[in-house]
Formats: structure tokens, sequence, C-alpha cells
């Protein structure tokens, strides 16, 4: 059984080297340990950067399971709070890590999801660079390379594409077909549209995203 308290009494180096050994398996505890060190004020300064330093180890070299995100979203407004600023800064660049790490096996409607929360957790960032760092996530969200399933394809064609390509291809085709009702801000269907709108006749612009997610392999 891995101890994870151990490591608190380690160096950065010795830390950030530990956590890329780590075995398969053991991801999702280590996780929830050291979220819980970076963010508990009673630890030493040094402990927490230790801790931030093994979440973004953890990010950067190993495939982690779908409950980071929650962790690493729970930890952000915390952040943006800490007066640190090597802890923040440090924090932050391990959300970062982990969020990267999740980028690349979420399923597309998951990361969609991701995109609108980092988004609004973005705006709680007190500086730039902060704002900066999360921005980045979001752009590796949007520029993930998915497939289209058949009913997507016939509209926008075989081709891998990231969401926000796909969501400009789709959005070309409605207006060429004269199918958006700007005065209702609504989306009208045609018979090639129909199947990627889940069969509805109609739908508020709004939710082309939602309606798109459903039709993209990761």
């Amino acid at each position: 059984m891995i101890d994870f308290k151990d490591m608190l009494d380690k160096d950065a180096d010795e830390g950030v080297d530990w956590a890329r050994r780590l075995p398969d398996g053991h991801e999702a505890g280590a996780l929830d340990y050291f979220w819980g060190i970076l963010g508990d004020k009673d630890q030493t300064a040094l402990r927490r950067l230790l801790a931030a330093s093994v979440l973004n180890a953890l990010g950067s070299s190993h495939s982690l399971p779908l409950v980071a995100a929650t962790q690493a979203f729970g930890a952000i407004p915390t952040l943006a709070r800490e007066t640190d600023q090597d802890i923040r800064r440090n924090g932050l660049a391990a959300v970062s890590s982990v969020l990267h790490s999740l980028c690349k096996v979420a399923p597309p409607a998951s990361l969609g999801a991701f995109d609108q929360f980092l988004k609004s957790l973005a705006r709680e960032m007190p500086g730039g660079w902060e704002k900066s760092l999360l921005a980045g996530v979001s752009v590796a969200f949007e520029k993930r390379y998915l497939r289209p399933d058949p009913f997507l394809a016939k509209l926008v064609g075989k081709e891998p594409r990231s969401r926000v390509a796909y969501k400009s291809k789709l959005w070309n085709y409605i207006l060429s077909k004269g199918l958006f009702d700007s005065k209702a801000s609504a989306i009208r269907s045609d018979a090639k549209l129909r199947p990627v709108l889940g069969g509805r006749a109609r739908i508020k612009k709004s939710e082309l995203p939602k309606y798109l997610a459903e039709h993209l392999i990761g």
C-alpha cells in the first residue's frame, strides 16, 4: 500500500519523480490526497507547494480518471482567493496540467461542459497571468480533434476536426440554407439537419452546442 504522507517530507524534485513513477491504479488516491493538502491552509507553504508539484507531475505523466476534473475545478475558486502568489500560481499550474491531461481522454460532451465551466471560473482570477493560464486549457478543449458520426458527416464531411471547426461548418450550413430565424434566435431543421438535432423541427440557437456534442466521437 502506498503511503502518500511520506511524500510531504521530500523535496520538490523527489516528489515529481515519485509522481511520475506512481503505479497505474493509484492516481485517484494520490489526487484526492494532494488536492486536500494544497487546499489546507493549516499546512505549511512548503508542503502545499510540494503538493502542487506532485499534482502537476501526475497530470503531465498519467492518464487520469474523470473525477480529477471535479477536483481540479473545485480547487480554482480557493486558489483564486489564495494570498500567497507562489501557491496560487503553482496550484493553478497543477490545475492546468490535470485538465490538459483530461482533455485527451474526456468524452466530447464532457469537453463542452468543461469548457463552459472553465470560462465561468476564469472570471474569478485576480490577474492576467492566471486568466491566460486557464484560457490555454480552454483552447485545448476546443481544439481537440474529433470524428463526426454518420449523421453529422452528411453535413460537414468525414474529416476529423476540432469542436470549433465543426460548430463553424454546421453554422455555415444553417445560414446557407436559410434555417436561422434571427428574430426568434432559433434554428429550423431540414431533412439533413433534423437527425443532428435529435429529430426536432426547431431548437434555440443556444442549444446547438449540446446537440453537436452528441454527434462527435473522441
